[in-house]
């Protein structure tokens, strides 16, 4: 005899398992109605914004007298 051997007294019950099951598919059911939701967003564009984005093709505007820039001021 091992001295506190609970291997027959205690044992994982099934209302564990249907707890795990029932959170499970909660967490399904609202990363499918999250997606649903996102898809639903409109947003706005904004034309100002737009134009001015990093991804626009202008390039950054510097000003020449900043030392952050990385010009030397004339």
């Amino acid at each position: 005899m091992v001295l506190l051997d609970m291997g027959a007294l205690v044992a994982p019950g099934w209302i564990a398992l249907a707890v795990t099951a029932v959170l499970g598919a909660c967490i399904v059911f609202l990363f499918f109605n999250m997606r649903k939701q996102m898809r639903n967003i409109d947003l706005p564009v904004d034309q100002q914004r737009v134009s001015s984005g990093p991804f626009s093709g202008d390039g950054p505007v510097r000003n020449p007298g900043d030392s952050r820039s990385g010009a030397d001021p004339v």
